[in-house]
C-alpha cells in the first residue's frame, strides 16, 4: 500500500471516529434528562440562543447548551428567540424547548388590579409580576392618545378598567394598554350613553367624577349618595373639597392630610380650586362609574366619615351646621 493510499485511510478513519463521536454527543445532548425539574425560564430582552441555552443548563434543565447552540445554529434560528416567561421541564425535549421559544409560547399569568388605583400603581403591579416595568407602562397610559363618544383623550388615567387579566408574559405596554382600555369601552360606555345626570357631564368628567367617589367611599351603597353630594356642590360652585384629590397631588397616599398638604399648589387641589380636577386620579371600577353615571337625588352637600361606626361609613348632611354637628358625633 502507498504511503498516498495509507494517508488517505488514517484521515478517513479520523474523520469516522469523529463522525462517530459527534453523533454520540448530540444523541446524549439531545436527550431529555428526565427529572422532572419545572421551572419559570424568562428569556431576557435581547438575548441569544447561545445565552439561554448556558442558563439552561445551569438550571439543570438540559444536558448541554452546546448541544442547544449546535442544534439551533444548524436551523439558522439564533436571533428569533423571544422574550418573555415560558414554564419548561428538563422532561422536555431541546428541540421542544427551542421550538417553544422561536414560536412565542410564553405562559400567560392571572392580573388583577384593585378598583381605584392610579396607571402608576397598576404599573408596580405588572413590575412585580414580571410583566413590563413600571416605568414603560406608565409612560405608555400617559402618552396614548385615543377617542372615545367624540372626545380626545390624551393617557389613560380613568380609562384603564380595573379588573382581573390573564396576559401573555411578553405582552407589550401598548396591547396592555389597549386590551384594558377595550375592557373600559365594553363596560363603562354604553352606561354612559344612558346616563342620567341632572346635569350632563362629558365622558371625561364623568370619569373624574367616579375616580373621586371610588377612593372616598368604601360602602358600596354610599357611592350613588357621594356622587350626588358632589353634583349638588358642582351646581352651586361650591369647593369639593375632596381629600382623595390632594393624595394625587401630593404622588401618593396619605393616612392622614396636614394643613400644608391642603396649600399644595395643583389644579387637583379641590381645597382652592372649584369644579372638578383637570382629570380622573384613579382607575375606577363598575360600580363607582355607575354611581357618577346615575347620582343619587339627595339634599346633602356635605359628609364626614364616621369613625364611631369604624366602618368606613359616612355622615352625610345638608347645612354646614349640621356638618359640624357631625363631625363631632363621628369623633365621639
Amino acid at each position: 500500500m502507498g504511503r498516498g493510499c495509507r494517508l488517505l485511510l488514517w484521515v478517513s478513519l479520523v474523520l469516522l471516529v469523529m463522525t462517530v463521536f459527534v453523533l454520540l454527543f448530540a444523541r446524549r445532548a439531545l436527550t431529555p434528562l428526565n427529572t422532572g425539574k419545572k421551572i419559570d425560564f424568562e428569556v431576557r430582552k435581547g438575548e441569544t440562543f447561545s445565552e439561554a441555552g448556558n442558563r439552561l443548563q445551569k438550571e439543570g434543565i438540559i444536558r448541554s447548551a452546546l448541544g442547544l447552540k449546535i442544534l439551533i445554529k444548524t436551523a439558522g434560528r439564533d436571533r428569533d428567540l423571544k422574550q418573555g416567561i415560558y414554564e419548561v421541564s428538563s422532561n422536555m425535549r431541546p428541540a421542544e424547548i427551542i421550538k417553544m421559544l422561536i414560536n412565542g409560547e410564553v405562559k400567560s399569568v392571572w392580573v388583577t388590579f384593585p378598583e381605584g388605583i392610579t396607571a402608576e400603581e397598576m404599573g408596580g403591579i405588572l413590575e412585580k409580576k414580571k410583566i413590563i416595568s413600571q416605568k414603560d407602562f406608565v409612560f405608555e397610559a400617559k402618552n396614548y392618545e385615543t377617542v372615545i363618544e367624540g372626545e380626545h383623550f390624551k393617557g389613560l388615567e380613568g380609562l384603564l378598567y380595573p379588573d382581573t387579566y390573564n396576559v401573555a408574559t411578553n405582552i407589550t405596554p401598548s396591547e396592555m394598554a389597549e386590551l384594558m382600555l377595550e375592557q373600559f369601552k365594553s363596560k363603562a360606555v354604553p352606561l354612559y350613553r344612558v346616563r342620567k345626570q341632572r346635569y350632563k357631564l362629558s365622558l371625561r368628567d364623568s370619569v373624574t367624577l367616579a375616580s373621586l367617589i371610588e377612593r372616598e367611599a368604601s360602602q358600596p351603597g354610599e357611592l350613588p349618595v357621594m356622587a350626588g353630594v358632589y353634583m349638588n356642590r358642582l351646581k352651586t360652585r361650591m369647593l369639593l373639597n375632596c381629600d382623595a384629590t390632594i393624595q394625587y397631588a401630593l404622588g401618593g397616599r396619605k393616612t392622614e392630610l396636614t394643613y400644608k398638604d391642603l396649600e399644595i399648589d395643583s389644579p387637583y387641589n379641590t381645597y382652592k380650586h372649584p369644579g372638578l380636577p383637570p382629570g380622573p386620579i384613579g382607575n375606577p371600577g363598575l360600580e363607582a362609574l355607575k354611581a357618577a353615571f346615575r347620582p343619587a337625588g339627595v339634599p346633602y352637600y356635605y359628609y364626614v366619615l364616621n369613625w364611631k361606626a369604624n366602618d368606613g361609613s359616612h355622615i352625610f348632611t345638608t347645612t354646614y351646621q349640621e356638618h359640624l354637628k357631625a363631625i363631632r358625633e363621628a369623633d365621639q
